[in-house]
């Protein structure tokens, strides 16, 4: 759900590069977190985390299902659009909401059930 591929790439962006120096300087920096509605501290130490991860043509070949906003401002949807040009098993829906998904949430639900419990990888 918005996933955030190709994140190590997109800081200066999502906060900009004055505020991404501030983090690193200071180790901690606030951000809105769109599900509490609050703002959270975050460490720096996931910035050091998330650049052990390859996060671009990061492509696992197995099925995947991706919900993206049209509308999100966190991750572009170009993020999931390039992701799921790469992996024949993925697929993405493409919805009229931003980065939360709150107005999506039952498309949702319905889309992932089907996808775990109606398809091939449910064993009873």
């Amino acid at each position: 759900m918005a996933p955030a591929l190709e994140i190590n790439s997109l800081w200066d962006k999502i906060i900009g590069s004055e505020n991404f120096v501030d983090w690193r300087n200071n180790q901690e920096f606030r951000f809105l977190h769109s599900g509490l509605n609050q703002e959270v501290i975050l460490n720096y130490n996931f910035i050091k985390d998330l650049l052990k991860i390859k996060d671009r043509a990061f492509v696992k070949l197995v099925p995947t299902l991706i919900f993206h906003g049209f509308n999100d401002q966190t991750i572009p949807i170009e993020v999931s659009e390039r992701y799921n040009n790469t992996n024949l098993q993925s697929t993405l829906h493409k919805l009229d909401s931003d980065h939360s998904l709150e107005n999506s949430l039952d498309f949702i639900w319905d889309n992932t059930r089907e996808f775990l419990f109606d398809g091939e990888f449910y064993v009873n």
